[in-house]
């Protein structure tokens, strides 16, 4: 088992994905759960006492709704750092498939920084609307004869409707970055489903064909997930029922799963990567030195190298160096 630092990153970006998550599903469940037809349609009437009950419940809640925004935010951040190390695998140290394997860095860099951006944003907004419904009086904002010529009873509640009316407006906005998110994701399961496909041509043993078919799996329950988030922002209630169904089984099961296995494929394939280019790049430079090489020179007279002396006298003989007169006899 190969453990590196995209490794560690993975095991975090499924474990904060799982949280945030469960944070999230759990919350639309005590959501949908205590709202019946007579209460749907009082809320959205802007009834006094429903809206006063939904905002003590919020308040006390308020630490889970802190809690998801920052969790998908990290996630983000974390699960950024290894797909731009698997894109830039993929690619082959940035010399094939650039298309595919860019697109996975862009929409993962894309997806990062909106829901970063968009989560401490929307933390910052409800801490507001916490402090305003914890600490302003918003309950009764007319005065006696206002009340009077107005027949209310008791308390008019005015300020919860306006901030009440203020907290649907701003949460339209957590709705889109919520599709984009899934969109971005879809986009990003999808495109590396056909540049593991690409790779596995070459190598059939670093990246599994069962974890890149769940891949691509995942990328179309993302885009369902996006156009049920779309028509559950418009109203209709079945959208929910669905997004309930698979919610659970997409977003805790098979994406962390599929996380986790890249984080212990990773470091296989970018150290495979690694290896083979250098191996190349010293093979052929090691090639070219011997091929420049003209001769092999040694040091000391071994004959077991196969070599044999030059022919030819090594020294100039006896008569050379004889006198003048015996040279003449």
């Amino acid at each position: 088992m190969m453990w590196a630092g995209s490794t560690i990153l993975c095991l975090t970006a499924a474990v904060l994905f799982w949280a945030c998550n469960a944070i999230q599903i759990a919350q639309i469940l005590l959501q949908n759960s205590k709202w019946g037809s007579a209460d749907q349609s009082s809320y959205t009437n802007l009834d006094r006492d429903i809206i006063e009950y939904e905002w003590f419940k919020r308040i006390e809640m308020r630490g889970l709704e802190y809690t998801a925004g920052f969790l998908k935010g990290a996630f983000w951040i974390t699960f950024s750092l290894p797909i731009v190390e698997m894109a830039w695998a993929l690619s082959r140290r940035g010399t094939h498939s650039l298309g595919c394997n860019f697109g996975i860095m862009l929409f993962v860099l894309a997806g990062s920084w909106s829901k970063w951006f968009t989560s401490i944003l929307w933390n910052g907004i409800y801490i507001s609307f916490i402090q305003l419904a914890n600490n302003f009086n918003l309950s009764t904002w007319l005065n006696a004869d206002q009340i009077g010529d107005y027949q209310l009873d008791g308390e008019d509640g005015i300020g919860y409707r306006a901030l009440e009316v203020n907290y649907v407006v701003t949460l339209g906005l957590v709705f889109i970055v919520n599709a984009v998110e899934w969109i971005c994701l879809a986009v990003i399961f999808t495109l590396t489903f056909f540049s593991v496909m690409d790779w596995r041509k070459k190598d059939l043993n670093t990246f599994g064909g069962k974890w890149n078919a769940l891949g691509l799996f995942i990328g179309i329950l993302a885009a369902i997930e996006f156009v049920l988030e779309v028509v559950g922002a418009e109203g209709i209630e079945f959208a929910w029922v669905f997004f309930i169904l698979y919610s659970a089984l997409n977003r805790l099961i098979l994406i962390p799963l599929w996380i986790i296995i890249l984080g212990f494929q990773l470091p296989k394939a970018s150290s495979k990567q690694f290896d083979s280019f250098n191996a190349d790049n010293g093979g052929l430079e090691l090639s070219e030195m011997q091929q420049n090489t003209p001769f092999n020179f040694t040091i000391g007279d071994d004959e077991d190298d196969g070599q044999q002396a030059p022919s030819g006298p090594s020294s100039p003989p006896a008569e050379a160096f004889a006198p003048a007169n015996s040279l003449a006899s």
